[in-house]
């Protein structure tokens, strides 16, 4: 769960109201955590991407106008009862997971009955429903915002009471091994430590009845040798010492080929990745990465994160970043702050995040600098300290970073951490909408005037 909220509608029968909706949710939620829509790419299983967005919100609204019960397909059938239908998909899997479903009636819809819904969606009928009319929309999205705030608040203490059971039972798990892992090494020591007696017990044996019939046999030898023997063989001697100590020509000389300079790779990619050519650009990098380039690295990992020119691979994208941050590149520690905080390739860690982002802010990456703050401001693996997140927000801003611009400019407009300050949010609006941020030119356009 990360605090996220999906908008489930039907284009053709409540479009503008859960637009309207959206905008009113934005106004107290980040827009980054609000869906309304799923996009899928060419080729992707509809079901599992609905499943996958669905599956990581902690609310689901569903807007429900007067023909969102009997809305029909071109051939006539009801569009609830297709198995396949997104609308059924996403409230079906959202009851299944637990997940909060809160009912939004608009246009004096009334709530359906449990009769009227298939069989997955007849939990729908029990959940208590909103009614949001054009006359009372103000007051009737505030309680929807209040529900929301609330049903959020609730997933994050359940999921921070599920983290603390897995850490606990974790805790066990290790303790546990850790005391058969010594339990099975003292015994393997043990079992070691009389071998190597055993042995050393019989090296000293053999060694002290090679030392008497080498005594027995050098007194032999002086006994029977005579003069001239004994001049022949410390000549022997002496000669096999000199050519022991001559240097053989037959000693093979070691060669070590150069590293293949990567100089000038980085802007014949940066061509091929701009005009989406991944075919060519895929060489050059792989060719970089051998080399031990830490961006080469890194940007195979972004590849492979997003699915460009390879099939998208959360495992195979972790890989890169481990590379590419072992040689030094803060943003592959950034990239991997982000796997481990949305959950994808590993289990979702927030304090695994916290530590990669902390080494690229610590390396003066602008997103790991954001991302640490986003953490403080949502409280994520750590308790929420708006002041720690405007430190952050302010140093990554101070970096070019626009989503930092735009979050100082949600702490000085909601007063969070701060006193409440439209002239300040304005400033930080308008930065981040110069540096392309569109959160921030509608925020722009919603901000009061005074």
């Amino acid at each position: 769960m990360s605090g996220e909220i999906f908008i489930s509608y039907r284009r053709e029968d409540s479009a503008a109201w859960a637009g309207r909706l959206s905008d009113r949710l934005s106004a107290r939620f980040p827009q980054s955590h609000i869906f309304m829509d799923v996009d899928m790419d060419l080729g992707i299983d509809f079901v599992e991407e609905i499943e996958k967005n669905v599956g990581a919100c902690d609310v689901l609204i569903v807007v429900i106008g007067r023909h969102w019960l009997s809305s029909a397909d071109e051939e006539g059938r009801r569009r609830l009862d297709n198995p396949e239908d997104f609308v059924r998909l996403e409230i079906g899997t959202a009851l299944k997971r637990g997940i909060r479903v809160i009912p939004v009636l608009v246009e004096g819809a009334l709530m359906p009955q449990s009769g009227q819904l298939p069989d997955d969606l007849k939990l729908l009928a029990r959940r208590n429903a909103l009614n949001i009319s054009h006359d009372r929309f103000r007051a009737d999205a505030e309680r929807l915002n209040g529900a929301v705030e609330r049903a959020l608040e609730s997933a994050r203490v359940e999921l921070q009471r599920k983290r603390e059971e897995q850490e606990r039972v974790d805790a066990e798990r290790r303790e546990r091994e850790e005391k058969e892992r010594l339990e099975i090494g003292c015994r393997r020591e043990a079992a070691q430590d009389r071998l190597e007696a055993e042995r050393q017990a019989r090296g000293r044996l053999q060694a002290e009845r090679r030392e008497t019939e080498h005594r027995q046999r050098k007194k032999r030898e002086r006994l029977q040798a005579k003069p001239d023997e004994k001049e022949c063989l410390e000549t022997q001697r002496r000669q096999r010492e000199e050519h022991m100590q001559q240097p053989s020509e037959e000693t093979p000389r070691i060669s070590v080929s150069p590293t293949p300079s990567t100089a000038g790779w980085l802007a014949e990619v940066q061509h091929y990745v701009d005009a989406k050519d991944y075919a060519n650009a895929l060489p050059l990098l792989q060719r970089a990465a051998q080399a031990g380039d830490a961006d080469a690295l890194y940007r195979l990992g972004e590849l492979c994160l997003y699915g460009r020119g390879v099939a998208r691979s959360y495992g195979q994208a972790r890989q890169w970043f481990e590379k590419a941050a072992d040689a030094g590149s803060a943003n592959a520690m950034s990239g991997l702050g982000l796997l481990y905080r949305k959950g994808w390739g590993v289990i979702r860690n927030y304090g695994q995040a916290r530590r990669w982002y902390q080494g690229a802010a610590n390396a003066g990456n602008a997103d790991g600098m954001y991302r640490l703050g986003e953490l403080y401001d949502r409280g994520w693996g750590v308790v929420r300290d708006y002041g720690q997140a405007r430190q952050w927000y302010q140093k990554a801003a101070a970096a070019g970073n626009a989503d930092a611009m735009y979050s100082l400019g949600y702490l000085y407009d909601k007063g969070q951490g701060v006193d409440q300050d439209y002239g300040q949010a304005r400033q930080w609006y308008q930065k981040a909408a110069d540096a392309g941020s569109t959160d921030a030119k509608r925020a722009l356009s919603r901000l009061p005037s005074k």
